[in-house]
């Protein structure tokens, strides 16, 4: 007997200036959709995208049809479309790395992914324990097939998921085990220290942000998190090169837990390998 399906993700997918593409995204996309199984799977999307995607997920045989829900949200309803201005003015800086490769927009996008979660939620898309995202090219073009079909066969593994704590956000340690121990001291001893004008610092980048996971409850209190921090920057002008540096600053802010110099709050996963590909996709494995 399949045991019942206890996880929802959410994702996106928009048309807009970014380093693979839009059409790099769309084949991506497309590979998701296709290992779509043993988990529910919301897409938010633009008004210009809402078609393209929905023919997509109607080339899916009727059952995964049914565990996919697509919505479409304009940039302007964003929770955080309302610092419009911060975010033109914050991909102008110097310092952020974004503008070359980046419409503004793609920054609030990545700051916008815990709101996405907390909606999914809250109109009960799908009713589930456990809930998450997922980046639409988190299964992308460098699996092998026979990995693939591994994938849409047993992944998410069920007994997997209900072994996680549902008081904890999960997320990916990004960082080479040889680096390991230098990051942790070094971040836990940054952010613990930062100063009201002094948020930012470019090392900060070691936990994977397109992929978490956590309780129902869990999931609703990370976004309050998550935007707390986010104002916290946005109040201060400080720069913000993507939402990867707002979760390094609430997962050190607080001691405690099993990793010394984390927020008890958060469990990161690691692993003894230094394949970028399982560094940065590292919940590929660890959820089969």
């Amino acid at each position: 007997m399949t045991p019942p399906i206890n996880i929802t993700f959410s994702s996106c997918l928009y048309r807009m200036k970014n380093r693979h593409g839009y059409e790099k995204h769309m084949n991506w996309f497309r590979e998701f959709i296709q290992i779509v199984n043993r988990f529910y799977l919301v897409i938010y999307t633009g008004e210009k995208e809402y078609d393209e995607i929905c023919n997509e997920i109607r080339k899916l045989e009727g059952d995964t049809q049914r565990k996919i829900k697509v919505i479409c949200k304009p940039f302007s309803e964003f929770h955080n479309y309302k610092y419009e201005r911060f975010w033109m003015d914050n991909n102008a800086r110097p310092e952020c790395k974004l503008a070359k490769i980046a419409d503004w927009r793609l920054n609030m996008l990545w700051c916008e992914k815990t709101h996405f979660v907390r909606e999914t939620i809250e109109n009960r898309y799908f009713d589930t324990e456990y809930y998450g995202w997922c980046d639409v090219g988190y299964f992308r073009d460098t699996l092998s097939s026979a990995y693939r079909e591994r994938i849409r066969e047993h992944w998410p593994n069920p007994n997997i998921i209900n072994r996680l704590y549902k008081d904890k956000v999960y997320y990916g340690c990004n960082i080479s085990p040889e680096n390991l121990y230098n990051g942790y001291t070094y971040n836990a001893r940054y952010f613990q220290n930062t100063a009201k004008r002094d948020v930012y610092h470019p090392s900060a980048h070691i936990l994977s942000g397109g992929f978490y996971i956590t309780g129902r409850e869990k999931a609703l209190w990370w976004c309050c998190r998550f935007q707390e921090i986010l104002e916290h920057y946005i109040t201060n002008n400080e720069v913000i090169q993507d939402d990867q540096h707002i979760i390094a600053h609430c997962v050190f802010t607080t001691n405690g837990g099993s990793t010394p110099g984390t927020n008890p709050d958060f469990c990161i996963i690691k692993i003894n390998e230094t394949n970028e590909d399982a560094l940065w996709f590292l919940f590929r494995d660890f959820l089969l």
